[in-house]
């Protein structure tokens, strides 16, 4: 679809993804597993604080760009959940489970 913008959003998002592969191409974790562990979790934090305030803005505002983020949050949750069920898998996977369906019934 066609429309203002699109180009820009479209190119933003091509170039978005090449940074984010050239930053996997650099990423260097370290040898042992428990700090290795330690750095999946920080980011992990992370995306729960930011799905924090993402769930309590939904919560109040209710708007569809507040879901949406929601969704996204849901999403890069399951992603780290993903990463991390390696190293945790038994707990790990009925977390990601319970993630994965809340992100397709918000859409």
């Amino acid at each position: 679809h066609a429309g203002p913008g699109l180009d820009a959003a479209i190119n933003a998002a091509v170039t978005a993804c090449r940074e984010g592969l050239e930053r996997i191409d650099r990423l260097s974790l370290p040898d042992q597993p428990e700090q290795a562990a330690d750095i999946l979790a920080e980011g992990a934090r992370a995306a729960l604080r930011r799905a924090k305030k993402a769930l309590d803005k939904a919560s109040s505002r209710g708007e569809a760009d507040d879901f949406h983020d929601l969704r996204k949050a849901c999403k890069t949750h399951s992603m780290h959940l993903s990463l991390l069920g390696r190293l945790w898998p038994a707990p790990i996977k009925a977390r990601r489970k319970a993630v994965d369906k809340l992100g397709e019934r918000l859409g």
